[in-house]
């Protein structure tokens, strides 16, 4: 999966998150957006955000993560200041996380969080046409 891997320690919390990836130019990182609202957890972090947050939670040999993956890029870099977009691996910090609320059994999984809930979660298996209507649908966005 290509993308810059970040390691971000947060200075007022105990989680390390590793591997979030950076999308865009506008899109930022796991560790920096819980940084931003001051956020320590996924769940803390959903009813203090200004806009839709897309999770793409994805593993490193998972080959529907593989094919999926420059699609949710694709779309991330298309929405640009609309929504948050970010992805991380299953096995870091944050990604443990994922997986304890939402139960993940398979990857790649999708989140969509607005206005301070959960509005889609699920294994993601569709295409970009798929993935476009879903976020018109759960997010609101103009895609």
């Amino acid at each position: 999966m290509k993308g810059a891997r970040m390691i971000r320690k947060l200075l007022f919390g105990t989680a390390i998150l590793l591997g979030a990836q950076y999308l865009a130019a506008e899109v930022v990182d796991i560790g920096s957006l819980l940084a931003k609202f001051h956020a320590t957890t996924l769940s803390d972090l959903y009813g203090k955000l200004d806009k839709p947050l897309i999770i793409d939670v994805f593993g490193d040999r998972c080959p529907n993560c593989s094919r999926f993956g420059p699609v949710f890029h694709k779309v991330g870099s298309e929405v640009g200041q609309q929504a948050y977009f970010v992805s991380f691996n299953h096995t870091t910090a944050v990604g443990s996380e994922a997986r304890r609320l939402y139960n993940i059994q398979r990857i790649p999984f999708l989140i969509v969080v607005k206005d301070g809930s959960v509005r889609h979660n699920g294994v993601f298996e569709g295409n970009e046409s798929t993935l476009r209507a879903l976020l018109r649908q759960s997010a609101g966005l103009n895609v």
